[in-house]
């Protein structure tokens, strides 16, 4: 990738869109409730008690913060499955650059929900 491109004011969102696109995607074809050993069941048979749920306390800024962290923590478990079984060398690097970033985002929520408690309305 050329140093113009990652150096745009537009490379973050657009890195982060694709990430979003391909957690989409990875999501679609595996089911979130389906661990390593299981074979993915049909719709009708779907085991809802072992998929992560969004949490809502009521303070949106808290619940933003707490379930954007789940999110990012999600896309860098994508990223790292991809770095241990992936063979594109575009979609490694995607992988690559997804961790670095959302590394950091986790971070700055981290930083946040600790500075700031829950409330409810």
């Amino acid at each position: 990738m050329s140093r113009q491109i990652r150096h745009s004011r537009w490379y973050r969102p657009i890195l982060s869109t694709c990430a979003v696109a391909i957690a989409a995607a990875v999501m679609a074809t595996t089911p979130m409730w389906a661990n390593a050993h299981d074979k993915p069941m049909p719709a009708g048979q779907m085991d809802h008690s072992k998929m992560d749920s969004i949490s809502m306390t009521g303070d949106t800024d808290y619940d933003f913060a707490a379930n954007m962290r789940m999110h990012h923590k999600k896309a860098i478990d994508m990223a790292q499955a991809e770095l241990k079984k992936g063979k594109n060398l575009q979609m490694l690097q995607m992988a690559k650059d997804i961790i670095a970033a959302q590394e950091k985002e986790v971070a700055v929520l981290d930083q946040w929900l600790k500075a700031h408690k829950k409330t409810t309305n």
